[in-house]
């Protein structure tokens, strides 16, 4: 045989390398895909800005974390806006004269930032105002006001225009979506007995900047924090909560702050943790369970955390108040349904039973609302239930939508009851040529017909009615041990009106004790007359219910994070449904077929 020269086997090498890329040669890896891969993956621009900032993390003398501001290219330069902020915020702050309750809170909050041993709003020097000692690389912040958690609070304007081109989010990388999702982070709040709750105060405002790029962050206030004197111009020196990449940036404090040994240097931890793929599927280092928690169950600001006993939960929260106060992060507000704790921080929730678990509403005209509406927990029941709010709505297209969409229920606690309501949506927006009661030319503000009376009181009853559900929020109760299996039941339904699914765990526990807790739930109304030729048939309504199941349980098993969770078990009562999906010689219409692959990518025909 004639020997190979190393040239040759370079070639044969290169070849087959390309080959394979083309697809010509099975490398043994599953081509097809895997469900997996229809998780969404990162952008290049959140690719650079990962690159951008981790690569420049450190933690200063004052003990702070230092991230910079994550800017598409060169640190810009910009049209001079200064008139502009100006007038704009005195604009607003004659408006808040006007309100004492909301200058106080609002004078009350911004006091934090330059009443401390280390101010974080300062004014400029004079050697860096002026035109031509900033040469355009500088940008004033117009100032408004909000009302968000009971309190008035000043937000940044950093989407300000200087021109229809310019503001300083356009010239900012918002990085990545590594937030927790608020789902994720209830779901998995809901994990153990013993749970505990806590805020980051003041969160934006412990994360630092380089000290030249405040020029970027100037804005202006009273001088002292006192109504009464001039405006002066201050700069920050830390990320502001208007910044679009402010988000991301409190997300990754929080990831390194939660490690309990920071890495060397920002590639170390690029490296070491693997930032760069979402799932970090190939890290080389494993956290520890403290900052396994605190990484999936912190939400913006808001530390959400259960666990199997008492003094793991009391080890938790003493661990992750230590690691945090390293970087000048405070926890406050502590709730817990652990009496220990409770006797810890007395003063955090003033004795408080229910705490909402709503996102921030951004701003409201009420300001005694606040967030007060939707989820709810309930510390002495240990109970979830949704708050709604019952008012004499006008009966309009607009007061409808405000009667349906206030309460925020991210379990789908109420979506059964709800579906009445989504009915009436249906009547009220129809579809064109049947539309017998003259709705669609209807605007906002016109009157209903008289024929919606009757179906418009029973939907406020039944709004008014969902506050009396509840669900227990642990999966399994105190005092019987810990679980030892864990299985999801998920069903899938529809009908000629409307198509469902709903979600439940199975928990056997070490004492042989089996709980059943509901996990989620989803109706959809389907559009009229479904079963008219022409139209979408109820096995087809049947199939995109199982669709849809299956896309949501995707998101489901990954956000519960249950080690060794069972593989879920599907149900569906339609013969043709379970037909398609084990059927595997036949071939099917393209609308059935897609929507088979799809569920015989993200499931096996086994658990159905």
């Amino acid at each position: 045989m004639t020997p190979v020269s190393q040239e040759e086997t370079q070639d044969i090498s290169d070849n087959q390398a390309a080959e394979t890329c083309l697809g010509f040669i099975d490398d043994g890896q599953d081509w097809l895909g895997t469900k997996e891969d229809e998780l969404a993956d990162y952008s290049q621009d959140d690719v650079k800005f990962l690159k951008t900032v981790v690569r420049q993390v450190r933690q200063r003398p004052d003990a702070m974390l230092e991230f910079p501001l994550p800017f598409k290219g060169q640190e810009p330069v910009f049209t001079c806006n200064e008139n502009y902020a100006r007038n704009r915020t005195k604009n607003m702050a004659q408006k808040l004269k006007k309100d004492p309750v909301r200058l106080a809170s609002t004078l009350d909050k911004f006091s934090k930032n330059f009443d401390t041993k280390d101010p974080v709003f300062v004014r400029v020097p004079g050697k860096h105002k002026g035109k031509r000692n900033h040469q355009g690389r500088a940008y004033w912040i117009p100032l408004f006001t909000v009302w968000q958690k009971g309190k008035s609070r000043i937000v940044f304007d950093s989407a300000a225009s200087v021109t229809k081109e310019q503001s300083l989010n356009k010239v900012l990388l918002p990085g990545p979506d590594r937030n927790n999702s608020l789902t994720g982070v209830l779901l998995r709040f809901r994990q153990h007995p013993y749970a505990m709750s806590a805020d980051v105060a003041n969160m934006f405002h412990h994360i630092a900047i380089p000290d030249r790029q405040s020029t970027y962050l100037r804005f202006f206030w009273f001088e002292d924090n006192d109504p009464d004197k001039d405006m002066v111009e201050y700069w920050s020196k830390v990320h502001l909560m208007g910044n679009t990449s402010s988000p991301a940036i409190a997300n990754l404090a929080v990831r390194y702050a939660a490690r309990k040994i920071p890495p060397v240097n920002g590639g170390q931890w690029l490296q070491e943790d693997n930032l760069l793929d979402p799932y970090q599927r190939q890290r080389t280092r494993t956290p520890d369970e403290t900052e396994r928690v605190l990484s999936q169950q912190i939400y913006v600001d808001d530390l959400l955390a259960s666990r199997p006993t008492q003094e793991e939960t009391e080890q938790l929260l003493e661990e992750a108040i230590t690691r945090f106060q390293r970087y000048q992060l405070e926890f406050c507000k502590i709730a817990s349904n652990v009496p220990r704790i409770q006797d810890k921080y007395p003063n955090s929730m003033k004795g408080a039973q229910m705490k909402n678990l709503s996102p921030i509403e951004a701003q409201t005209s009420d300001p005694e609302k606040g967030r007060s509406l939707g989820l709810q927990w309930n510390m002495k029941t240990d109970r979830f239930s949704v708050k709604t709010e019952h008012k004499n709505r006008v009966r309009t297209k607009r007061g409808f939508l405000g009667q349906i969409m206030e309460p925020y229920d991210p379990f789908g606690i109420a979506q059964p009851a709800m579906l009445a309501c989504k009915l009436l949506q249906r009547e009220i927006w129809p579809l064109p040529g049947d539309d017998p009661h003259g709705c669609r030319p209807l605007g906002w503000d016109d009157p209903l017909p008289s024929v919606f009376d009757r179906p418009w009181n029973k939907m406020s009853q039944i709004c008014q009615d969902i506050q009396n559900l509840s669900i227990s929020r642990s999966f399994y109760p105190k005092d019987h041990g810990v679980p030892e299996h864990q299985q999801l039941f998920a069903f899938a339904d529809a009908s000629d009106l409307a198509l469902c699914y709903v979600v439940y765990l199975r928990t056997r526990t070490t004492d042989g004790s089996v709980f059943v807790a509901f996990i989620c739930g989803y109706t959809k109304v389907l559009p009229k007359g479904t079963s008219i030729k022409g139209h979408i048939s109820i096995p087809r309504a049947e199939l995109c219910a199982a669709d849809l199941l299956t896309k949501r349980m995707l998101e489901l098993e990954k956000e519960i994070d249950i080690s060794n969770l069972h593989p879920t078990q599907f149900f569906t009562d339609s013969r043709d449904v379970l037909g398609w999906i084990t059927n595997t010689t036949d071939k099917f219409p393209r609308y059935v077929s897609a929507r088979r692959n799809r569920i015989c990518l993200l499931s096996k025909p086994e658990q159905w």
